[in-house]
């Protein structure tokens, strides 16, 4: 049988498995289990009480509320402007419109926030308990269900982070979709379907994942019982056509850079797939960040413990397919979060314990039905059932505990990161967000309700709409900032300003021919303006059109002799020319005008790097960094150049200051790395350029790099596993064939060193 056909009927007889315990779980109607789901509920209270004295964390807490100008209006125009936008590249109008709503009540109160969040947890634990008894647990099973799942220290982050509104929300909305649906398989009822639908578009509305409703329901249809047919499959129809392309909106934004590299690409898969199995049921270290092993090319002994998981999961489900609370644990799992299984690590958020909030639920279901059959069969004899009860307690009460204390952590963003660097002191991220621990958490820096009331008193003067688009645009809201200079346009279409700001804009979205358009209207209005002429001269510099490029910055110049911008521009015109004595003049002149624009003087010191002026071009760098003590880049630039002037010790301390600043700073790593080597401290240098691997393990420079430290110190095998990786994430380049060859000669395996050569001299070595 083919491989589509052996999945068919493993599915089959999984869900045929299903069906006969179904029909014996039902025979007794549940009784009244308010008093019982009430206590529960007390209890999740308490375990997770502390995240009510809990106020905003500067982790995203900034973008999603308090600098995000959606949340202070609710006036009917921006509601809809809440469901045209996305919040870090993530369609969520309806998290961002509960946001809102709570403003417009209670204002920015901390408190507030986390309450609704509790509550929302609160009502999703009820929720579980209801669709346990509609699926067929027993009262006792349905409520220990519910506690596991809601208690359980890996649904803190979802509920004490206000950020993460989205995951309790959308748990909201799809777990009442879930009971609806169940209710219209009792009833047939086309009332509950189409409660069921709305609650499913609300709750993608809410957060993409709930993309997965769709699959689930068909889930849901084969534990009730329902045999498949065509019907079975149409009204799934308006799911997959209501829900999934809001799901795309997100899956498009964040899925644009995802790279697949084999086989590491198939580690990460299996690693992600596997990590939360463990976690779920030894939730002992739990922390906001996890870092992902180095890729699979770099050694097979960080996924074995993955692998391992992988296949007992795989092996379990195929033999204990006919248990009906284990495969539909298993298939809620695979089917609720299959499109988090990831296969690179284009960003932090590799694995989450906010990804699995809702996944998480068919284990919890299953351990309900568990130790509810556990104490059935204990009842008859007093001892053991005595000790069961013991041990039970002793879990649960262990496992709130463990709550209680991970909801204490999310009170501030100190306590937060200092507890993930007491266990996981490379965690590079971590020392990041603990350094930014230092800057406080400040309300967004303009009132955007003052413009809302204005606009409202006025609603046809266009300069409200201007000066509010300019608050937006200096605060980097670009979309608002976009919607409200066409608003402005629209009432006033001379307004030269709008006209040059949306054309900015324009150009930032990559949409030339608007920005041109704007600008060329704009200096309709007014030729002696030097700003389009400027901007025009930008957007042509950056389309590679450097004749045209210059002439309009020459204009721009010759209208306005004190504009600092137009003569930057020039500079970086004059160095792409490679005329660097002559863009370092334009800085000069830049500079001359405006003595904070950090960035002339850092071209400006490239310019001088490139006429070996290094003693001037580091004074610049010093410069920036007087201006602004955190800039990473120019710590960085400093040590370069003391590198390059054989001052080591000088170098170290600021490719360590870089470091400091910006503990995510790759380049910072591996420069301190090389110092080290010249210093000759070979294990400070490996701990340098292994830090960069982690920061970025697709870079092959990295493994050749840190394959030559482990060559010149005899560590042959380590050095041939680093060039290994190296040849992986990059065929085409010699560098890494010449290397391996070099250790293949050390060991007198000359055939495949001069195998290895050829192919580096056919590469072009």
């Amino acid at each position: 049988m083919t491989f589509p056909g052996n999945l068919f009927l493993f599915l089959r007889k999984s869900v045929v498995g299903l069906r006969k315990q179904l029909k014996l779980d039902r025979e007794t109607p549940p009784r009244s289990l308010w008093p019982q789901t009430l206590l529960i509920l007390c209890a999740v209270f308490l375990a997770f009480s502390p995240v009510l004295r809990a106020g905003f964390l500067q982790w995203d807490d900034t973008t999603h509320l308090l600098y995000n100008p959606f949340v202070y209006s609710l006036s009917w125009d921006h509601v809809g402007q809440i469901f045209q936008q996305t919040i870090n590249n993530t369609y969520v109008p309806l998290t961002v419109l509960s946001f809102t709503v709570e403003h417009h009540f209670f204002g920015m109160n901390p408190g507030i926030f986390h309450w609704t969040n509790l509550l929302l947890h609160l009502f999703n634990t009820a929720l579980v308990t209801r669709i346990g008894l509609k699926l067929g647990l027993s009262p006792r099973a349905a409520v220990l269900a519910a506690f596991l799942f809601a208690a359980h220290p890996l649904r803190v982050e979802s509920v004490a982070w206000i950020t993460e509104r989205k995951d309790v929300l959308y748990a909201a909305f799809y777990l009442s979709s879930v009971s609806l649906y169940l209710n219209y398989l009792k009833k047939n009822a086309w009332g509950h379907y189409a409660g069921s639908l709305a609650c499913g578009v609300a709750a993608v509305l809410s957060k993409p994942m709930a993309m997965s409703l769709p699959w689930i329901l068909l889930l849901f249809d084969g534990v009730s019982g329902r045999k498949f047919s065509r019907r079975m499959v149409l009204d799934k129809i308006p799911f997959f056509v209501m829900i999934e392309p809001l799901a795309w909106i997100t899956a498009h934004s964040l899925g644009k850079n995802i790279q697949f590299i084999f086989p590491d690409s198939f580690g990460y898969f299996i690693w992600s797939f596997s990590f939360y199995i463990p976690k779920h049921f030894f939730p002992l270290q739990v922390f906001p960040l996890y870092v992902p092993p180095p890729p699979l090319t770099s050694g097979i002994l960080s996924y074995l413990p993955a692998a391992g998981v992988f296949a007992a999961f795989w092996t379990a489900l195929l033999v204990l397919r006919k248990n009906r609370w284990f495969a539909f644990a298993c298939w809620f799992y695979a089917g609720s979060m299959f499109f988090l299984w990831r296969w690179d690590v284009a960003d932090m958020n590799f694995v989450a314990d906010r990804f699995i909030y809702l996944p998480g639920l068919g284990w919890t279901v299953w351990l309900g039905y568990l130790i509810d059959k556990g104490l059935t069969r204990a009842r008859g004899h007093r001892f053991y059932h005595g000790l069961a009860l013991g041990c039970l307690a002793v879990v649960l009460g262990g496992m709130m505990i463990k709550t209680f204390l991970q909801a204490r952590l999310w009170r501030s963003d100190k306590d937060l990161w200092a507890y993930t660097l007491k266990y996981r002191p490379d965690n590079a991220v971590a020392q990041k967000k603990f350094l930014e621990t230092r800057a406080p958490v400040v309300r967004s820096g303009f009132d955007f309700s003052r413009y809302e009331e204005a606009a409202a008193r006025d609603p046809n003067n266009p300069e409200v709409y201007y000066r509010r688009g300019l608050e937006l645009f200096n605060h980097r809201h670009l979309a608002l900032a976009f919607a409200d200079f066409n608003r402005c346009l629209a009432l006033n279409p001379r307004h030269a300003g709008a006209h040059i700001k949306r054309g900015q804009l324009s150009a930032m979205r990559q949409d030339v021919n608007a920005a041109l358009r704007d600008y060329d209207q704009a200096l309709v209005l007014n030729p002696r303006d030097a700003a389009p002429y400027l901007n025009k001269g930008i957007l042509f510099f950056e389309q590679g059109e450097v004749s045209l490029a210059r002439d309009l910055i020459e204009q721009a110049i010759s209208l306005e002799a004190t504009s600092s911008p137009a003569y930057f521009y020039r500079g970086r015109l004059y160095a792409q020319e490679s005329k660097f004595e002559s863009a370092a003049a334009a800085y000069d002149q830049s500079i001359k005008l405006s003595k904070s624009f950090i960035d002339a003087y850092r071209y400006r010191a490239a310019a001088l790097v490139s006429l070996a002026k290094h003693a001037a071009a580091i004074e610049d760098y010093r410069t920036i960094l007087e201006l602004n003590p955190g800039d990473d880049s120019a710590a960085n630039e400093l040590g370069v150049l003391y590198l390059g002037q054989k001052e080591e010790a000088r170098a170290m301390d600021y490719f360590s200051r870089a470091i400091g600043i910006n503990p995510y700073y790759k380049r910072a790593y591996n420069n301190r790395g090389v110092a080290q080597i010249r210093l000759g401290h070979y294990e400070s240098a490996l701990k340098d350029f292994s830090q960069a691997i982690r920061l970025e393990p697709t870079d092959f420079r990295m493994y050749i790099t840190r394959g030559d430290v482990y060559y010149v110190m005899g560590r042959e095998a380590a050095a041939f596993r680093d060039y290994q990786s190296a040849i992986h994430l990059a065929p085409q380049q010699a560098v890494g064939y010449y290397k391996r060859s070099q250790v293949y000669q050390r060991r007198g395996r000359l055939s495949q060193a001069n195998r290895d050569l050829e192919t580096a001299r056919a590469l072009g070595m």
